[in-house]
Formats: C-alpha cells, structure tokens, sequence
C-alpha cells in the first residue's frame, strides 16, 4: 500500500492521522509553512484534536518523505531546502521526464492538445502564482498520464510534487514565469508528433528552471541551513 507520493505503508493510518498528514504536506508543498519553520508538537495537537503520539507518528510519516526533519526531544522542523535534494530531484526529471514525453505522444489526441492550450491560456491570463503553479502541473500531468506507464508516472509525479517546493522560488520569489514560451514550444511539438524536438524542448524547459532556481539558493544559504525561509507569497 502506498500513499500520495509513493510512500510504502504496510499498515493504514488511522483517519485522524491521516487527516494532519495530508495538511501538513499541502502546507509544505504549498509554501505556507517554509524551509525550518518549526512544528510545534502542542500547538498541532491542539489544532488536530489528536495527542501527542499521534502528532509525533505523523511528522514522522513525513519525515519519511523528506518533508520534515525530526530533532531531539521531539521537535520538528520543516525540511529546508537541500542543494543534493535538489540536484537528484533534477536528474531525476531530466532522465524521465522527456521518455514519458515519447512513450506518450502516440496517445495524444485531439481534446488532449485543447486541454494543455487551455491551461496555458489559464497560466498566461493568471495573476496569481498558486493558480499559475497549478495549471503548469496539469499541463505537464496531462502528457506524461498518457504513457500507459504507471510506475513511470508515479516516481515523476512524486518527483515533481517535491521539485514544486523549489519552484515556489522562481515563481513567488523571482517572479520569474519563463515557463510560459518553453510550454507553448512543447505544445508545438505535442501538435506535430515531433517526438525529437519534444524531448530537446522539454530538457531545455526543466534545465533552464533548474538553473535560476539554484542560482537562488546559492546566494541565499539561510534557506539551507534550516533557518526558515519566506519563500510563499503572503
């Protein structure tokens, strides 16, 4: 049995349980609770209706997805960022992503194309990066769901989710929506079953990201070390 992002669980966690984790997680992912913020075990338990094992048991699930870091005498803290974390989490993109691209292309149909127009149309008309953030990951979801590879799409899909920390960056913090070209290019290629320029196109997009972002973090090493980091829109 696993979870949302691929987690192994060999038994289910009770519904309240359950409920703090899938918080949390929108939390962190969302950019609301940022790199070291900490997670005050009283505070959550009180906020959840839950005790304090309870609590405990799900930061740990989620230390597990590396979304949160345990401290001793049971403190927590949100993960900060990690310049590792996110080098894998590219390389990870850059082998899978442009094969997802290929194994899909055959399936793409017409309403398939309609829909990713409609979300750039939707990413390009947004003034507000949450909304923006989510059409991009349709957009992309939306292609790679049509491989017919399952475990593929799984290990991309956690990737990406974890990746959309860093990304909050570029979006929140450097305003920087370079995205928007690279996807109608993408698009393009989708529309002439170019699966060469698909694959070129797509490298290009995830490795252009890449770089700003890092470039980011390395001249702001207090989201690194565990400090917190304003990196949401408030």
């Amino acid at each position: 049995m696993t979870d949302l992002l691929g987690n192994s669980r060999l038994t289910p966690l009770v519904p309240p349980i359950e409920s703090i984790i899938v918080t949390l997680r929108r939390r962190i992912l969302s950019g609301d609770l940022g790199p070291g913020a900490p997670l005050n075990q009283n505070e959550l338990a009180t906020e959840f209706e839950l005790n304090r094992s309870q609590v405990r048991e799900a930061l740990t699930a989620l230390s597990e997805e590396r979304l949160v870091r345990m401290r001793p005498y049971a403190t927590a803290v949100v993960a900060p960022f990690s310049l590792d974390e996110f080098q894998e989490l590219h390389e990870i993109r850059i082998a899978l992503e442009p094969m997802l691209s290929r194994l899909a292309l055959p399936a793409v149909s017409r309403q398939h194309i309609l829909e990713m127009r409609h979300l750039l149309e939707e990413m390009a008309h947004s003034n507000d990066g949450a909304t923006w953030l989510e059409a991009n990951d349709e957009f992309h979801a939306t292609l790679y769901r049509l491989a017919n590879r399952p475990w593929l799409v799984e290990i991309v899909d956690r990737a990406r989710r974890l990746n959309s920390r860093y990304n909050r960056v570029l979006v929140f913090v450097l305003e920087d929506r370079h995205g928007e070209d690279d996807h109608q290019a993408i698009l393009e290629a989708i529309e002439a079953q170019d699966s060469k320029a698909l694959e070129e196109r797509l490298v290009y997009h995830i490795k252009k990201g890449h770089d700003v972002v890092l470039q980011h973090l390395l001249h702001h090493q207090e989201l690194l070390d565990g400090a917190r980091g304003e990196v949401a829109a408030r």
